[in-house]
């Protein structure tokens, strides 16, 4: 999918609206721009990804004309096996947390539940 552009794919499949939520894993300059750009007017952007260098730029203009929320994620390798002990432990209530299942054929009937919820962020 390299020869895609990621914002035209996401204009295209969104009706030209964006996502809700975009994830920036990469931590490279141009990830945390397309993060941006593929997300809606008034949507959040989350930021994994580690950058390189300490300071990572943006266009301020549009974040403010668009009114996204950037939101940065504290991620810890460390904290992965204890989640995962305490899951297998029991010590974390999670069923409550999927209200539907869907095999991966069916995804886009579960997107279109999920746009019917209008669940917020």
């Amino acid at each position: 999918m390299r020869d895609i552009d990621p914002i035209d794919y996401v204009q295209k499949h969104t009706d030209g609206r964006g996502v809700d939520v975009s994830f920036e894993a990469a931590g490279t300059p141009e990830s945390f721009e397309s993060a941006l750009e593929a997300t809606r007017i008034g949507g959040r952007a989350l930021i994994i990804g580690i950058p390189a260098q300490d300071r990572i730029s943006f266009n301020a203009h549009s974040l403010r004309r668009r009114e996204l929320l950037v939101q940065n994620v504290r991620r810890s390798n460390g904290e992965t096996r204890q989640c995962i002990d305490l899951l297998n432990r029991g010590r974390l209530k999670i069923a409550n947390l999927a209200t539907h299942h869907f095999p991966l054929e069916k995804i886009a009937e579960a997107l279109m539940l999920r746009q019917a919820v209008r669940t917020t962020w």
